[in-house]
């Protein structure tokens, strides 16, 4: 059975990066699966490629900035490449 359950916000929308514009799958994910701050997000290896962003870099997200806390395997939703964040930071986006 179910031995434990994580609580996921999905978005999809539009990122800025220093060297290209993308469209992403944005998930708000606790600690244990996401970044530890909420200025922080972390990129799949698929949104770096689109958004031409590294580790330090910033990447523009509904408005706010947001530092690239890392770069993690090729991982996709919806057709889109995903970019981890805070549920916090998550939230912000949909205001």
């Amino acid at each position: 059975g179910v031995q434990t359950v994580i609580p996921v916000g999905i978005a999809q929308t539009r990122a800025d990066g220093p060297d290209g514009t993308g469209a992403v799958a944005l998930f708000g994910l606790d600690a244990a699966g996401g970044p530890a701050r909420d200025a922080d997000i972390v990129l799949s290896a698929g949104a770096a490629a689109a958004l031409g962003a590294a580790a330090g870099d910033d990447v523009g997200i509904a408005g706010s900035t947001y530092r690239v806390d890392a770069v993690t395997s090729d991982s996709w939703y919806s057709h889109t490449p995903i970019v981890t964040m805070t549920p916090a930071a998550w939230a912000e986006t949909d205001r």
